[in-house]
């Protein structure tokens, strides 16, 4: 039978995981030249900001977590810096007034919230998780949501490397592993809907890697996931 975790008792290997991670976003990976400033600097959600936009206003949602969201740098500039056309704030520009931050890895944004969100992202942090801790993860994600639960998840290995020589993205499953990862959860929460993101890379005809996105969304009061077609 296999060992049962939890945020109370995580794994040996999460607590690995997260002092690499937590090195990594001090010093950088010198081994592929990337400061520490551009290490895990939360700047990922932004190609997401439409969808979180989508998703607070189809709610009703007035506050946001960004689960895992780096150094916070994304709340720091007008969003017009991070390339969007706007010259607002980027909780403004989501329509929502008050955010929350956590992240493990930064010393003042690591204490776990204990009011909900109407809405919860996590942007490119699953992967960072080891499989057997991610049961409680996923359901922590959904127990701190009142409307919705919004993911996106990388499916490969990363370029940079921790400074054991191990990949940041220790869990790379496929997607129907992710799928019944979030259903098995999910069911939990019957009144929170869901936005699954699968990123995998794919070789085009010229032997090009590029992104590829699977969507699922899970509907309040729904069982099964409907796949959104790009």
């Amino acid at each position: 039978m296999s060992q049962s975790f939890s945020r109370a008792n995580p794994s040996p290997r999460f607590h690995e995981c997260l002092a690499q991670n937590r090195l990594l976003h001090i010093e950088g990976d010198p081994n592929v030249g990337i400061p520490p400033d551009r290490i895990y600097s939360g700047m990922s959600i932004v190609s997401n900001v439409d969808r979180l936009k989508r998703l607070v206003q189809s709610t009703n949602s007035y506050s946001l977590l960004d689960y895992g969201c780096g150094k916070g740098f994304q709340y720091q500039v007008p969003v017009v810096d991070l390339g969007l056309p706007e010259k607002e704030m980027l909780s403004d520009y989501l329509g929502v007034t008050g955010i929350q931050l956590y992240d493990p890895c930064i010393e003042q944004l690591a204490q776990i919230p204990t009011q909900k969100s109407d809405g919860v992202a996590c942007v490119d942090v699953l992967q960072l998780c080891p499989e057997e801790d991610l049961p409680w993860i996923i359901d922590e994600l959904f127990r701190l949501a009142n409307n919705f639960v919004f993911v996106t998840v990388s499916c490969f290995p990363a370029k940079k490397l921790l400074s054991n020589g191990s990949n940041p993205h220790c869990t790379i499953q496929n997607e129907k592993w992710w799928v019944e990862s979030f259903q098995n959860v999910r069911s939990n929460y019957p009144d929170v809907l869901c936005e699954l993101v699968l990123i995998s890379l794919e070789k085009d005809a010229d032997g090009i890697s590029r992104a590829n996105e699977q969507i699922f969304n899970f509907g309040a009061r729904s069982s099964d996931p409907q796949q959104v077609r790009n």
